[in-house]
Parts: structure tokens; sequence; C-alpha cells
């Protein structure tokens, strides 16, 4: 179990266990998600100021476009929720065009960094 831990080095070096360690660095994937990483954020900031809450695939769902858009809102102290609709253009320029897992992963990311 030693071998796991990263006491020794720095949490960012390689530890050559894990699937991205092992795996052939040419099959990495690179790309720059800064766009997409600010959609995310604007989408979330908007949903948040109506009261709404959204898991983290739900919130990768709704800024993927699924849903058309929709979302529940309103304050937590009321017994119903309203029916809201995102308008992507004006919020964030239009929707995350990126796959189910990568959004996830992106929206994680900066959480666990």
């Amino acid at each position: 179990m030693a071998s796991w831990t990263t006491e020794e080095s720095r949490a960012t070096d390689r530890c050559g266990h894990c699937d991205n360690c092992t795996r052939s660095p040419e099959t990495v994937e690179r790309r720059d998600v800064t766009l997409e990483a600010w959609q995310i954020l604007k989408i979330l900031e908007t949903i948040s100021a109506q009261g709404a809450r959204q898991t983290i695939a739900g919130l990768g769902d709704l800024a993927r476009g699924l849903g058309g858009g929709a979302f529940e809102g309103g304050s937590k102290r009321r017994k119903t929720r309203d029916k809201l609709q995102l308008h992507y253009d004006s919020i964030s320029g239009g929707k995350v065009e990126l796959s189910k897992d990568v959004c996830a992963g992106l929206t994680v990311f900066p959480l666990i960094w």
C-alpha cells in the first residue's frame, strides 16, 4: 500500500499505478477547454441566482442543452418550484459542446485541484 502514497513526491508527479500514469502518453487527448469551463460557470451562476440546485451530472446535462434548457428554480421556502428556461446564447454564448463524461470531469476538476 505504501507504493500508492505520494509522501515522497508531489501529488502531480506520475505515480506509475493509475490508468492515467500507465497509459501511453500518445493516447492522451489534449485540448483547451477554457471556453467550455467559462460556459459551465456562467450557467451555474445563472441557475444559482434563480435558487436552483443541480447535481454534477444535472449541471453537465443542462450545460449541454439536454431538456431544452429547462430547470426548476425558486425560493427554498416555497413548496413548489418555478419552471425556468436558460437562454444559452445570452448567458454563455451557446451550449457546451462536450461529451457527458468530459463535461462532468471538467465540472469536478476545479473542486479537487
